[in-house]
């Protein structure tokens, strides 16, 4: 293994996705409430409760509150898809280092590293395609689209969006066709 091979984790740190301490779900709840608009609309309803149009105060707070059962349902669901998918990533992934073909864990990872991508692999980090022969990834964690994506090697300006980056296939995704090689 190359020297610099060796110090790039430790410069770079582990290809893992970062975790976050869990968030209680009380906490998420009350999220909800500090905003500005929010705190706009409580005092809209207080005036409107103290000039005496009580029905619009109680249209208002019951506004505020579909506002933030919404939000939290929103907010706890990323939450769970963002543990899901750490929980579904790939723990060990093929790459050529040295010339060789080796499998080694997603965790060792390196900038440089060529990964091989095969059908029915978790592509195990952000990877630029090198060669590509009819690859098709699904990126529906990501997109939501329901239909894979024909990726291919043809560079694309970094302002198109990720659905639009066919040269790229990204960590946590699923090669569901053809084979490909990238760094």
């Amino acid at each position: 293994m190359s020297d610099s091979r060796r110090r790039r984790p430790s410069r770079d740190g582990p290809n893992t996705l970062q975790t976050i301490q869990q968030v209680r779900w009380h906490t998420v709840l009350a999220r909800q409430y500090i905003n500005a608009l929010i705190l706009i609309l409580f005092l809209a309803a207080g005036i409107s409760l103290a000039v005496g149009e009580a029905t619009d105060a109680i249209t208002i707070l019951i506004i505020i509150l579909l506002n933030s059962i919404l939000g939290f349902v929103q907010e706890w669901r990323a939450e769970h898809a963002i543990k899901a998918l750490q929980q579904m990533l790939s723990a060990s992934c093929a790459v050529v280092r040295d010339g060789q073909e080796q499998t080694i864990d997603a965790e060792q990872l390196v900038p440089g590293d060529i990964v091989l991508l095969v059908m029915g692999a978790r592509v195990p980090a952000d990877v630029r395609l090198a060669e590509s022969l009819n690859l098709k990834v699904d990126e529906s964690s990501l997109t939501g689209e329901s239909v894979s994506v024909r990726k291919d090697i043809s560079p694309v300006p970094p302002e198109y969006s990720i659905n639009e980056r066919t040269s790229m296939a990204w960590m946590g995704t699923t090669v569901m066709n053809g084979r490909a090689k990238g760094v």
